[in-house]
C-alpha cells in the first residue's frame, strides 16, 4: 500500500461481518485504489454475536451500543480520509464526528437513523439512500441539515449490498 492512498475506513451495518454478502464488493473495487480498513460495529458496540433476531441487535445497538461503538471510533488513533458507514454505521459515524473524530468525508448508506439527529457534523457529507427505504429520513430533515441526499430510485434498505452502487459511490472517494 503506497502512503499516498486515501485512507478509507468501512464500518458494517448492524449485522457485522456475520451477514456478509456486501464486503467483498468494497474490498475487489476499493482496496486496490485506497488504503480500506473495515470495522465490524458489533464488536465495537461490544454486541456478542449470540444474537441472531434484527429486532434484538437493533436494540442492544439503541440501549448503549451505538454510545460504545462511537467511543470506540473516538479513541481510536489512526486518522482516514474517508469514513464509509453501512446502515448503523453510518449513525455511528457521524455521531463519533459529532464528539470529535476527525474524518475528512462521511459517505453514509442506508444510516436512516440518522432521521433523529438534530446536529450536523463538520466534513464533507454524502448520504445514500433507496427510493423504497421507509426509514429514509424526511425532506424536511435534509433541508434542516443542509444536505441534498441521492436518493436511488426502486431501490430499498440494502443498496450498500449492490455492486453497481458500491462502484458508482467508490468512484466518488
Amino acid at each position: 500500500m503506497q502512503s499516498d492512498q486515501p485512507r478509507v475506513l468501512v464500518l458494517s451495518d448492524l449485522w457485522g461481518f456475520r451477514k456478509n454478502d456486501w464486503q467483498h464488493y468494497y474490498k475487489t473495487l476499493g482496496s486496490p485504489s485506497y488504503g480500506m480498513t473495515f470495522l465490524d460495529s458489533t464488536i465495537i458496540a461490544g454486541i456478542s454475536n449470540t444474537i441472531h433476531q434484527q429486532d434484538d441487535l437493533h436494540t442492544k445497538f439503541v440501549n448503549g451500543g451505538i454510545d460504545l461503538a462511537v467511543d470506540y471510533l473516538c479513541n481510536k488513533k489512526e486518522a482516514f480520509d474517508t469514513l464509509i458507514g453501512l446502515s448503523i454505521g453510518g449513525t455511528i459515524a457521524w455521531k463519533a464526528m459529532l464528539r470529535g473524530l476527525k474524518v475528512k468525508k462521511l459517505i453514509g448508506i442506508s444510516a436512516t437513523r440518522l432521521r433523529y439527529e438534530t446536529h450536523k457534523p463538520k466534513g464533507d457529507l454524502h448520504l445514500y439512500y433507496g427510493g423504497e427505504d421507509e426509514y429514509t429520513p424526511a425532506n424536511t430533515w435534509f433541508q434542516h441539515m443542509n444536505i441534498e441526499p441521492v436518493i436511488l430510485p426502486g431501490k430499498g434498505h440494502d443498496i450498500y449490498k449492490d455492486q453497481s452502487v458500491v462502484n458508482e459511490i467508490l468512484k466518488g472517494i
